[in-house]
């Protein structure tokens, strides 16, 4: 098991990656099947929504191809798919805050 910190939905948030299979994503993300893609919850954001996007940006960085959120539903791809979703994402966020994204 890996701990990587991720601070956003609280201060002191982490995730855990197991066999660079399965991001257990606690409050960060989850897969939305109204929306059909990966989601973050910026109404339940508790510490800072920016620092959330930044770390989310940083997950970009594993490979999984497992979400098991605390909330929401648990999603599986391929990792590609998974990286491609994850930037989706990012993306979405950084546009909440007017940052221009890097990819």
């Amino acid at each position: 098991v890996e701990i990587v910190p991720v601070p956003g939905h609280t201060q002191g948030h982490t995730v855990m990656f197991y066999k660079n299979q399965f991001l257990f994503s606690g409050d960060h993300l989850a897969w939305s099947d109204d929306l059909q893609k990966l989601i973050a919850f910026k109404n339940y954001c508790w510490y800072s929504w920016e620092q959330q996007a930044h770390s989310m940006r940083n997950l970009l960085a594993f490979d999984f191809e497992w979400i098991l959120p605390g909330h929401g539903r648990r999603y599986h791809a391929s990792a590609t798919e998974m990286k491609h979703q994850l930037q989706a994402c990012v993306n979405w966020m950084e546009s909440t805050l007017g940052v221009a994204s890097s990819t």
